[in-house]
């Protein structure tokens, strides 16, 4: 069975292909100062594409903002399986300076992959979705969608890049997303060919505080020494946050070991992010472990004079972002309060702490491994790619998934897909797809789906 319908997978490459560039072609954002217009283009003929396998229930659901979410369904015996399907068909913005070597607006092909703008992250995912239903109504001889066994729920998201209506706006219509199995089609493998199913990912918490040690500025050759420095003191504060090995160390706020079978090399970890080999590493433990199932703190933005307009004096102000990811297990709004105490207890001299700006997103976890549908994607992905599936996770946040999970507790959820960790450089210059990844994600898709 699988042999005929993998065949029938690699048959489709070009309707997927010719999807996939087209879906490029559009410069869907939903940044502010792109013009709305094009996303909601962009909406239209990725309902038309489900129009054509058979969906009859098509909405552009207006979520309250900018960009509509594109919603099909099919509905077959209240009994059945109901299948959501998930991807976003929105972008992150593609400024040429960022050093792309082609447009990112039309899609070209090098060395086995696929480049432009949203062509991994995550048109691909739609293209992926539909491919696999179109090869399964191929193989069943079914005239559309509506004849499978199963219920579908197709929705592809509008503004997953930028804003948060959607998750939103899901507790308002929570019965239109219920579903048992979740396909969510916006990740991808550690390296190319080696497929993996992500368990969970992590959660973060955001807070702005601005440290005051005194009134104005002071001469520092005048009170240099005894008069304490704002930004000395944010410096000894962030300090605190981590141990001698330089793990994140908040009261609180806690960790493990990630329990994963992956491997995920401290080589390969050096390779992906651009490091010498043999360069040393922050913290300890395995990397999946550091990156998955443990916090970690970064100061990602800091206010102050900056170098070309600074003077000899005692800087009496500062503000900063800290920005903490946490792994599955505990809240954002106590990871959130848990980082405030610590940096009230720590922060030195009696400095002036105001907090500032604040936002969090909760971890998310699939569930155990061992779950009836978890073992048969993972069955099918060892099968698309000759190779064994292992569970992985993230260190990146979608809030869309908690949200979904407490519509439908029972369900599974399986995060998988064609973007790879190696080459594909979402967000960045020249993004790209393996057009190999793709076809054996939609091999997997395809058995699993003609498997329920």
């Amino acid at each position: 069975m699988s042999d005929a319908l993998f065949t029938l997978v690699e048959n489709d490459a070009p309707t997927r292909r010719q999807q996939l560039g087209e879906l490029v072609s559009y410069q869907s954002l939903a940044f502010p100062g792109y013009d709305p217009a094009v996303a909601a283009a962009c909406a239209s003929r990725v309902a038309e594409l489900c129009r054509e396998l058979g969906f009859n229930d098509i909405e552009l659901l207006d979520i309250g903002s900018q960009n509509p979410t594109v919603w099909a369904e099919t509905k077959v015996d209240p009994d059945a399986l109901t299948v959501l399907m998930y991807a976003h068909y929105d972008v992150q913005p593609a400024p040429l300076e960022q050093g792309w070597t082609s447009d990112p607006w039309e899609m070209s092909e090098a060395d086995g992959r696929l480049y432009g703008r949203g062509v991994a992250d995550n048109k691909a995912g739609i293209v992926q979705h539909l491919s696999a239903l179109r090869c399964l109504l191929e193989d069943r001889g079914l005239a559309g969608v509506d004849a499978l066994p199963f219920s579908i729920k197709i929705c592809f998201e509008g503004e997953e890049e930028y804003g948060d209506s959607l998750p939103r706006y899901i507790p308002t219509d929570a019965e239109r997303f219920k579903a048992d199995i979740f396909l969510v089609c916006d990740g991808g493998n550690l390296e190319i060919g080696k497929p993996v199913l992500q368990q969970s990912l992590r959660g973060i918490v955001e807070q702005t505080i601005s440290i005051r040690t005194l009134p104005n500025a002071l001469h520092s050759g005048a009170f240099g020494g005894p008069a304490p420095d704002a930004f000395l003191a944010l410096t000894k504060l962030i300090q605190s946050c981590y141990d001698a090995d330089d793990n994140t160390a908040i009261e609180g706020i806690v960790g493990s070991d990630f329990a994963g079978s992956v491997d995920y090399s401290d080589d390969l970890f050096r390779k992906q992010a651009e490091m010498a080999p043999g360069a040393p590493l922050v913290g300890t433990g395995s990397i999946a472990t550091r990156l998955w199932a443990r916090p970690a703190l970064k100061v990602v933005g800091v206010d102050m004079t900056n170098v070309e307009t600074s003077s000899n004096v005692i800087t009496p102000e500062v503000r900063a972002r800290f920005s903490l990811r946490f792994p599955a297990g505990q809240k954002g709004a106590d990871v959130l309060e848990y980082l405030r105490m610590h940096i009230w207890k720590e922060t030195p001299w009696g400095a002036d702490v105001v907090f500032e700006e604040s936002v969090y997103m909760n971890a998310f976890e699939a569930g155990s491994p061992d779950g009836q549908y978890t073992k048969l994607m993972a069955d099918c992905l060892t099968q698309a790619f000759d190779y064994p599936c292992s569970d992985a996770a993230s260190g990146g946040s979608i809030p869309l998934l908690g949200v979904l999970q407490e519509v439908s507790p029972d369900a599974e959820f399986l995060l998988f897909g064609p973007i790879d960790s190696e080459l594909s450089n979402i967000h960045g210059a020249n993004e790209s797809v393996s057009i190999e990844e793709l076809t054996a994600c939609t091999k997997a898709e395809t058995l699993f789906l003609s498997k329920i």
